[in-house]
């Protein structure tokens, strides 16, 4: 479900940036792969996201719904759910490997291998640099020169 609300948040705010600044690519849309990437491209092709109608030309079906949630939230969800169904597929790795007889310390090491791919995406959080630049380089610079 939250894969729904990012992309009709984006939509609806025409605002493709929270995605973009928190490193946001199609393995975090599972469900919603195709619709994501179309977002995306438009986004890339055109600089802008496409309005509804033009989405909706595309995706008949997809289910919209309206999204009061902030984009923190929306990022912080999408990376708690896929960092779940990471690390569920990989435990069932793991536990068949073992099942099947594998030599432990190997799967335990191949485990060990794999989680720093899932810590990171347990926190993190981008910070618009560009967003009232120059007010931040006016006050440098009379610091600079005071």
């Amino acid at each position: 479900m939250i894969e729904v609300q990012v992309i009709c948040a984006c939509l609806d705010r025409r605002d493709f940036s929270f995605i973009q600044l928190n490193d946001i690519d199609e393995k975090f849309f599972p469900n919603y792969r195709d619709e994501f990437l179309f977002v995306k491209d438009h986004y890339d092709k055109y600089g802008n996201v496409p309005d509804q109608r033009t989405f909706i030309d595309k995706f008949h079906e997809f289910p919209f719904e309206e999204v009061y949630e902030t984009n923190n939230y929306l990022i912080d969800k999408l990376r708690e759910e896929y960092t779940y169904n990471t690390s569920a597929s990989m435990l069932t790795e793991f536990a068949k490997k073992l099942k099947n007889g594998e030599d432990s310390r190997e799967v335990v090491s191949y485990m060990i291998s794999k989680l720093p791919d899932l810590q990171k995406n347990l926190t993190f959080e981008a910070t618009d640099l560009i967003h009232n630049f120059e007010s931040r380089y006016s006050k440098y610079v009379e610091r600079a020169e005071n």
